[in-house]
């Protein structure tokens, strides 16, 4: 029976029954649930779907250091993009939580040594949920994705690329600032996330020019394309890896300049696939 069809079908007999509406609406979930369509997928180097926890190639599932609290992150039934289940990500600014460099934050990130081919192109593809009275508009950012490195000095500490939640939208920032501004976020609702990243940290000598770049998709929309620039750190000797959750770096003492008003942030994340240099924007998509 097709999803449409049995969503009407659901819906009459809601109306019909209210006192038994808990069951339909239990049906209703399962059937857009296990509506996901199987599609071909190659060259994947990771996935992680919320179905298998911990999630397999990612380290930080609880912090193995202890020092996260048990509903920082856990396995959904309530939310998911595609399946029964997704991850969700827990902060509280009034409890001592995952301080990592005394900074609060959940995390899950790939392995720092995932690769030693540093100039390498990458797919990247998630989807993520916001949950709307827990993510009220802040003037203080939180990183949401980056891909960090193991760059040294001279070079810095922030993420090459990075996801920002700021004020109300999502922007793309690069070393650390804010640079794209990819529109409002929706609340409550699932924001799928491609990115084709030509990774290249070379100085080439001009008239030569850098060959990276940058490509940003947002619910199948191209918003970001940035071409022929330098994308990555000159010192790091590794692939840059990929960290997803919430990093709420100005809840840090000290930090305290930022302004931030809320003291709970909720999301979900689904869907979540690194793609090789032969991937394509299908092999990592959420759909």
């Amino acid at each position: 029976m097709k999803l449409s069809v049995l969503i009407i079908i659901l819906f009459l007999s809601i109306a019909a029954n209210a006192q038994s509406s808990w069951w339909y609406w239990s049906q209703l979930k399962a059937a857009i649930a296990n509506n996901c369509a199987t599609y071909p997928r190659s060259f994947l180097i990771a996935a992680v779907t919320g179905e298998v926890i911990p999630p397999p190639g990612f380290n930080g599932w609880k912090v193995p250091s202890g020092s996260c609290f048990p509903y920082n992150q856990n396995q959904s039934d309530s939310v998911a993009r595609c399946g029964p289940h997704s991850i969700r990500f827990e902060l509280r600014k009034t409890t001592p939580e995952c301080l990592v460099g005394g900074s609060i934050r959940t995390e899950l990130n790939r392995p720092t040594n995932a690769g030693a081919v540093v100039n390498v192109k990458r797919w990247y593809g998630y989807s993520l949920y916001l949950q709307g009275k827990d993510w009220l508009r802040d003037p203080a950012p939180e990183v949401m994705g980056q891909w960090h490195s193991n760059a040294t000095a001279p070079d810095g500490t922030s993420p090459f690329v990075a996801l920002w939640s700021y004020n109300g939208n999502w922007w793309i920032a690069i070393q650390g600032s804010p640079v794209f501004n990819l529109g409002p976020y929706v609340l409550n609702a699932w924001t799928d996330f491609v990115y084709e990243i030509q990774w290249d940290n070379t100085n080439p000598v001009p008239p030569a020019v850098n060959t990276g770049y940058l490509h940003v998709w947002l619910n199948g929309i191209l918003v970001v394309n940035w071409n022929n620039v330098k994308m990555g750190y000159s010192t790091q000797t590794f692939e840059s890896y990929m960290k997803f959750g919430i990093y709420k770096w100005p809840w840090k003492v000290g930090n305290e300049g930022w302004g931030s008003t809320t003291t709970v942030r909720v999301c979900y994340y689904d869907e979540i696939r690194i793609g090789t240099q032969n991937a394509t924007y299908n092999d990592v998509s959420p759909r």
